[in-house]
């Protein structure tokens, strides 16, 4: 009879154990938080709590684009690749950023350079010499028989006679009929002295002599025992000169008169400028002039 007795006494205590714990069960119980980035949270009574949303992997940035080499545009950079799916209620990574476009532009000859119409250009003109430096300005040539061109920067140029040069043209002009580049960046210069006046220079006086026109603008062009046969006014007038066996009656534009008399004897150095009246001589230095002879000057 005792041994019943237990028995019943502790099937009692265990039943009244399992109630507690199914009244705890039964209590409402709210569910984890879903996962970040758009994890939705769980609510069931008695469930599991949401799962937990991956973030979505951030898209790549695209590669930025290089620099077009000459005469190429550079290459566009790619569009990064789409983030991945986030977990349960993850929102998707966003798209990388495409990248910047190259700078473009093609390679152009001076000659080509020329021909083209005024305004705004993308070019590049590579290897051509510093061949004449003014107060705001300088002209380039690459060729003996040119062509050459005037670059305008509208004060005292920082490059010198004999630098070979890399060009960006980005604007052409023109100023009483002279050719010029008006807008421009100097991408290289190899700071050399090039011997421009024995390798550049055309001898107009040569034989019965060449007038100065529109083929010789900007070209760098010698004269030897030129005669000066009327004085003009140095910084204003125009000197009149004499070369070749015809001769040649050529006009020549002064800023610094290197002693220059009527019947002058001279040699000299110096580029075809355009003018409202024609193409003319032009110096801007009395350096252009050597081996001056004034016996023969009539005053």
């Amino acid at each position: 009879m005792r041994t019943l007795r237990l028995f019943l006494v502790l099937g009692v205590v265990a039943a009244g154990s399992v109630g507690c714990s199914s009244t705890s069960i039964n209590e409402s119980s709210k569910g984890g938080t879903g996962g970040t980035s758009g994890g939705s949270a769980g609510s069931s009574n008695g469930g599991s709590g949401g799962a937990a949303g991956g973030s979505g992997a951030a898209g790549g940035s695209g590669a930025t684009g290089g620099s077009g080499a000459a005469g190429g545009s550079g290459a566009t950079g790619g569009s990064g690749a789409m983030g991945g799916s986030g977990g349960v209620g993850g929102s998707a990574g966003s798209a990388g950023s495409a990248g910047t476009a190259g700078t473009g532009g093609a390679t152009a000859s001076l000659s080509e350079l020329r021909a083209m119409p005024d305004g705004v250009v993308d070019v590049y003109v590579d290897g051509v010499y510093v061949t004449y430096l003014r107060t705001n300005s300088f002209m380039v040539q690459k060729q003996r028989t040119g062509p050459a061109i005037l670059v305008f920067e509208g004060k005292a140029p920082t490059v010198s006679v004999g630098n070979k040069l890399d060009l960006w043209v980005k604007g052409l002009g023109s100023f009483n009929g002279q050719k010029q580049i008006s807008d421009l960046e100097i991408l290289a210069s190899d700071n050399g002295q090039f011997d421009v006046v024995t390798n550049l220079t055309q001898t107009l006086s040569a034989g019965a002599g060449t007038p100065p026109g529109e083929d010789f603008e900007s070209e760098l062009i010698s004269l030897n025992q030129a005669t000066v046969d009327t004085v003009g006014t140095p910084g204003g007038t125009e000197f009149r000169i004499l070369y070749g066996s015809a001769p040649i009656a050529a006009p020549l534009f002064l800023l610094e008169d290197p002693g220059l008399c009527a019947g002058a004897k001279f040699d000299f150095v110096g580029p075809v400028f355009d003018w409202p009246t024609g193409h003319q001589l032009l110096s801007e230095h009395s350096a252009d002039f050597s081996n001056i002879d004034t016996t023969g000057c009539s005053n």
